[in-house]
């Protein structure tokens, strides 16, 4: 009886151990499942922040905007044609030319904003920061400033370069 009784143990762990197991499987499926859904939300912020095409007017809004909620005068703009990259995909440790990631990886477009400002230093760090912390990438090249006015005022002049980026053909 003693020996029946194991057996019966033995079988019912066995069967407790398998149904744990299709359960850890069903949740890495479901949870895999989960992670293909939500790659259209993921293509739409990649989208946000490396577009699909220039989108010259949209990287244009973004920089007034933040020029003009960091209270800065924008004194002009000279925008550079874009220019296309090639991102090598050989390059790319451990990544082979069938793999996912280069049939994903496309040449990129770089567009340069020269931007001239006027406004204090303390307006000018936070439109860096905001910058910085914009959904398009924009990468800051070079700074330069002088003073405005007076040298005891907090007026400068600030020639600014800055690229951003999209997404090639």
């Amino acid at each position: 009886v003693y020996q029946e009784a194991q057996e019966r143990k033995a079988q019912a762990m066995s069967r407790e151990n398998f149904v744990q197991n299709q359960r850890a499987s069903i949740l890495q499926v479901k949870n895999s499942i989960a992670s293909y859904k939500g790659e259209g939300q993921l293509q739409d912020v990649v989208s946000l922040a490396l577009p699909l095409n220039p989108d010259l007017a949209g990287a244009f809004a973004q920089i007034t905007s933040l020029v003009q909620n960091n209270h800065l005068a924008l004194q002009g703009v000279t925008v550079n044609v874009p220019v296309m990259q090639t991102i090598p995909v050989k390059s790319l440790p451990g990544k082979t030319s069938g793999s996912f990631a280069a049939t994903i990886l496309k040449p990129f477009g770089a567009i340069t904003f020269q931007i001239r400002l006027i406004g204090s230093y303390e307006d000018f760090k936070a439109f860096l920061k905001n910058l910085e912390s914009n959904i398009r990438i924009f990468d800051v090249q070079k700074i330069n400033f002088q003073p405005a006015a007076k040298s005891d005022q907090n007026l400068y002049t600030y020639d600014v370069t800055v690229s951003t980026y999209y997404q090639g053909p």
